[in-house]
């Protein structure tokens, strides 16, 4: 993932370009933005061009061998969190448990809910969490040097499902991590994430997307029309989640959608018959 391919953000890509330019990049650092801001993607990023071999004032270049093992998230200093289950593959799971499938989920696409991955490992209705477990595989990671980058780099995805225990383990490692080391944590629910981990991290405030950025991906990427776009861009508010889904599913949101402004028009003339029927 490039910043490239990111539709929008420019604002805090920029930023975050300037912290690396100037040497000024937080150890730990808090992404926070609702649901389908970008806010992976962002981090994402972030990581690759932090690690990239010969980036530019822009972006990462995406052809050497740290951007080409990103591409693929192999590289050996690039660590992933993320919510699992009990049960599945193991009673007391951490994320390396879930790798390869976490590796082909998020190549499909840096914009999804805790559901879509949650449904994509097939656990129904289970309830994903960070369990203690992980806080030991985190720190043991993290106890090594780095390998080919200059830093290892350890992006915890939704950190407010972490188990309590979880977070007070890593409480000491975030406020004093090894060298080298920086944390990205991704937050759909920041208010969720405990207070003293808020405290030990740089915050991150990701907006939501434009109308017209929602507007432009939905074209370039569904080859849509420019109105059905607008539609959908207005409908989803600023979520590019919810835009791709109503994409996705075009035909019957965008029934629901006539149907709705149809409700909406015959409760404002009083027309009970027609609200009825």
């Amino acid at each position: 993932m490039n910043f490239s391919q990111i539709p929008g953000q420019k604002e805090i890509i920029g930023k975050l370009i300037r912290s690396v330019k100037e040497e000024r990049v937080s150890h730990a650092q808090l992404f926070a933005g609702n649901e389908g801001c970008g806010s992976m993607a962002l981090a994402l990023a972030y990581a690759r061009y932090i690690s990239c071999e010969d980036r530019s004032d822009h972006d990462s270049c995406g052809k050497c061998k740290s951007c080409v093992k990103y591409e693929k998230m192999i590289h050996p200093d690039l660590h992933f969190v993320f919510p699992v289950i009990k049960g599945k593959k193991a009673t007391d799971p951490v994320s390396d448990n879930y790798i390869e499938e976490w590796r082909e989920f998020v190549s499909k696409s840096p914009f999804f809910t805790i559901n879509d991955w949650l449904d994509f490992i097939e656990v129904g209705n289970a309830q994903g969490m960070i369990f203690a477990s992980e806080a030991s595989e985190i720190i043991r990671k993290l106890s090594l040097k780095t390998f080919e980058s200059d830093f290892k780099i350890m992006i915890i995805w939704l950190p407010e499902k972490m188990h309590q225990a979880t977070s007070n383990k890593l409480l000491k490692m975030i406020e004093e991590p090894p060298e080298k080391t920086l944390f990205l944590l991704v937050s759909d629910e920041p208010d969720k994430v405990i207070p003293t981990i808020q405290s030990r991290c740089q915050l991150v405030r990701i907006p939501a997307f434009s109308d017209s950025e929602v507007e432009n991906y939905l074209i370039k990427r569904f080859a849509i029309t420019k109105e059905k776009a607008a539609d959908i861009s207005h409908v989803a508010n600023g979520n590019l989640i919810r835009a791709i889904e109503l994409c996705e599913n075009e035909s019957s949101s965008l029934d629901n959608l006539d149907r709705f402004k149809n409700l909406m028009r015959f409760a404002w003339k009083r027309d009970v018959i027609s609200l009825i029927n």
